[in-house]
């Protein structure tokens, strides 16, 4: 998978391949969606939470 998430506070999610730079911006071919869903939101915080533990486990 090469995706990125920004979860900017409890309701918007930013999603997609795109890097935020210049060329990501302007040269590349990215796709971006931005969610505003509290649910979703939730999901994917609780998602992060659970990958970080795994890897905070592991070390």
């Amino acid at each position: 998978m090469h995706h990125k998430v920004w979860v900017t506070d409890a309701l918007t999610v930013i999603t997609g391949s795109m890097n935020p730079t210049k060329n990501g911006d302007e040269r590349n071919d990215e796709n971006l969606i931005i969610i505003k869903d509290e649910t979703i939101a939730r999901l994917f915080l609780e998602e992060f939470g659970r990958v970080w533990d795994e890897g905070d486990a592991t070390h």
